[in-house]
């Protein structure tokens, strides 16, 4: 799943990508994708890779198709994408965010 934005006030269609098993390429635009797809270092003009996906520079037109490229050429990386990414949907379940929710309101 490909996400070119420039900006971002949650992006759903990540989670919703995330959901069937997709692998993500978007940009590391702010509010948002480095949060879910867990970016431990972000690099300015390349691709950024994390065991869910690809981040990549807002705007940056070659950088992005490079992260396509680096599916293709790294297939393994791929599949082992695709299996993180089920793993790392269960923690945006609707439970565990009451609960969070819960703890936060009680503490007040």
């Amino acid at each position: 799943m490909s996400l070119d934005s420039n900006h971002e006030g949650f992006p759903n269609v990540l989670l919703e990508a995330m959901c069937c098993g997709l692998p993500i390429l978007t940009t590391n635009c702010k509010s948002g994708p480095s949060e879910i797809m867990k970016l431990e270092k972000s690099v300015e003009n390349d691709i950024m890779t994390t065991p869910y996906g690809i981040l990549t520079p807002v705007g940056d037109v070659n950088t992005m198709a490079k992260g396509m490229a680096y599916f293709v050429k790294n297939p393994d990386y791929l599949t082992s994408c695709k299996t993180h990414v089920l793993d790392r949907i269960k923690d945006f379940r609707k439970e565990g965010i009451l609960k969070a929710y819960e703890l936060a309101l009680s503490k007040q």
